[in-house]
């Protein structure tokens, strides 16, 4: 034991030196070595606090330091650490009683080395503590699409002044846009406690119960927002997209829903005048130009506009970009970010652009402009896999799974809309079966119900080889992963399930979900165009259950433009069923993978993305003239 001790503590003097020459992966390295000699070490856990504070991660130093003083309330180096870090993130009081409590502790053996001069004094962090808005600082960050320091920026004003309102809105939103909608609930929740909510809170909570699966709840916060307020667009528009993907609304119910929006709010017109030209002026309107999101589904259908004598004008306000996004900005003929521009300012923008054509890519779901769209600023409003509504007061056509529908009725068939992401090299079929069968359930938190759970642990029950990976990403967090693990240890299935590893973006992660999959299933009620387009580039079989709201037919349209019938699912029953068949016939994947990597190599080999590509382009044209 004494040898662990004192190998673990030239660990720590070692890792303290890496510090000094700012080297924190070498520190963190050395200090984990020596937790695991001498564990809860207090002042392993200190260095690691001050390793933190190296990385510039604060709230992660201040968690570290209080758990050292919790492991050693009696030394005077962790609470001087708290009171500096605390002045460091602007938190007075906390600062004061942490400084407070240092100054009455005598200095040990360890302070000099555990408080170094790098880290500074608490003089010197009381003197400089930033007083500023911190709330504008974090808001600044949330703007700027950096969704994780938002995060961190807005709990630390939040925490800093309890009672501001604007911070505990701020951090909810950030949560949930990160992807976090369990932990954003909590932070509206805190934000509730201050007094009655305000409309767009009850609109922002209901969004976040239907992203949790929590529908009932979510209708409810709904009417109660609407109540208070029926002539806000914004709130009715976020009813709206939660209708879209609610099993039970009917398609009618819908249809209803959205034309009465279109009543209630229409806008000023702002169409723009004939121009002479042989050019098609296209506009692609979306928040949500990323990839993960299905654009590397629609971006290709514009592939041959060159030829076709088409111009591709992007208006985008999506919060923060990635590698796709960033492509088609420097790809596309215009590129205007419209994020912080209001709906009539953005729309005589688009009119001045003198569009033919305006596809809104969104309509309500989050992200959406309605209200851009609702002006008409191009000639011709085209919806993205809309309902179709010939009294629609806003679009002129809808893109679908049959082709192009004009409000008149007539249409311009294709043969699917959707074109999915070309090979670079021929596919081989899927790897071959082991004693287990990875079944990739493609679910968030709403997918992944407890009904759903159900029909796993029937399926793991039947087939003892069935085993199941899912994507944490898409579960909400840690907190959604901590909650689905206690609904699947209700069904026994906690050892048959697995978490692929998280990736360096959305896209990262899918692509990992798909390689540890040996097939894909997708629950619905939303098809994710993005995991079938990653699951059909490398040749995994998928199937997806077809509900019948548009949000959920652009995977169906991808599937049936490929002539692959049997991976759609009428019912919960066949796409259980899918995935048992194969269990009980490894054959059967084998098959179902060779099948779809002949069909994806000669989709290539026939050329046909660029025929599609020409079809759809061809189709914008007649709606035009």
């Amino acid at each position: 034991m004494m040898q662990n001790e004192q190998e673990a503590r030239r660990l720590l003097d070692s890792a303290l030196v890496k510090l000094e020459q700012d080297d924190p992966a070498a520190a963190i390295a050395m200090t984990e070595q020596a937790l695991v000699l001498t564990p809860q070490s207090p002042m392993a856990v200190h260095i690691l606090g001050l390793t933190a504070m190296r990385m510039q991660e604060l709230l992660r130093a201040e968690e570290l330091f209080r758990l050292a003083h919790d492991l050693a309330s009696d030394a005077h180096a962790h609470c001087e650490a708290l009171a500096i870090v605390s002045a460091r993130l602007g938190r007075l009081q906390d600062a004061l009683f942490f400084g407070k409590m240092a100054g009455a502790m005598p200095p040990d053996a360890d302070t000099a080395q555990l408080l170094p001069t790098w880290f500074g004094s608490f003089e010197d962090a009381l003197y400089s503590m930033d007083r500023g808005n911190k709330y504008e600082a974090a808001r600044k960050l949330l703007d700027a699409g950096d969704l994780a320091q938002a995060v961190d920026a807005f709990r630390a004003a939040a925490e800093a002044d309890p009672k501001d309102q604007r911070c505990w809105r701020g951090l909810r939103d950030s949560l949930f846009f990160d992807g976090r909608p369990f932990d954003a609930l909590l932070a509206g929740q805190a934000l509730s406690s201050g007094g009655a909510p305000e409309p767009e809170d009850l609109s922002r909570a209901a969004s976040i119960l239907t992203t949790m699966g929590k529908l009932e709840e979510a209708q409810a916060c709904h009417i109660m927002a609407v109540e208070q307020r029926p002539a806000d667009a914004v709130i009715r528009s976020a009813l709206i997209a939660d209708l879209a993907v609610t099993p039970s609304v009917s398609i009618d119910e819908l249809r209803k829903s959205e034309r009465l929006w279109e009543i209630s709010f229409a806008r000023e017109r702002v169409s723009p005048e004939p121009h002479d030209s042989s050019i098609l002026r296209v506009g692609l309107l979306s928040g949500n130009l990323v990839e993960g999101r299905g654009l590397e589904a629609i971006w290709p259908l514009f592939s041959a506009r060159k030829a076709a004598g088409v111009e591709v004008h992007v208006y985008s306000s999506t919060l923060k970009q990635n590698s796709l996004s960033r492509r088609v900005a420097e790809e596309a003929d215009g590129y205007t970010d419209i994020r912080r521009l209001d709906d009539m300012t953005s729309a005589r923008i688009l009119a001045n652009e003198e569009l033919d054509i305006l596809i809104d890519l969104d309509g309500h779901a989050a992200g959406g402009r309605p209200g851009l769209v609702a002006a008409h600023p191009a000639r011709r409003a085209v919806r993205w896999f809309g309902v179709p509504d010939p009294e629609s007061r806003v679009f002129d056509a809808w893109v679908g799974m049959d082709g192009v529908t004009s409000a008149d009725g007539s249409k311009v068939p294709l043969s699917g809309v959707l074109v999915p992401t070309a090979p670079r090299a021929a596919l081989n079929p899927t790897r071959s079966l082991g004693d287990v069968l990875s079944i990739g359930v493609a679910a968030g938190a709403r997918k992944l119900d407890r009904a759903a759970i159900m029909r796993m642990a029937e399926l793991a029950q039947a087939q003892p080889r069935a085993s199941f990976v899912l994507n944490a990403e898409g579960l909400g967090g840690a907190t959604g992963v901590d909650e689905l693990e206690n609904a699947l240890n209700d069904f026994g299935l906690l050892d048959r399930v697995v978490y692929s590893p998280l990736g360096d973006a959305l896209a990262g992660s899918i692509k990992n979900f798909i390689d540890a999959s040996d097939l894909v299933l997708d629950p619905g009620p939303d098809g994710d165009v993005s995991v079938a387009l990653a699951a059909l580039s490398v040749g995994r079989p998928i199937c997806v259950f077809s509900h019948g709201a548009p949000v959920n037919l652009q995977v169906v349209s991808l599937l049936l433009s490929l002539g692959l019938q049997d991976s759609i699912a009428q019912n919960e029953d066949a796409l259980w069923g899918f995935a048992a068949a194969i269990c009980a016939n490894p054959d059967t994947l084998e098959q179902a993978s060779a099948v779809l990597c002949d069909r994806m190599n000669a989709y290539r080999a026939n050329d046909e993305a660029t025929a599609l590509s020409e079809g759809f382009l061809e189709s914008l044209r007649q709606l035009a003239e």
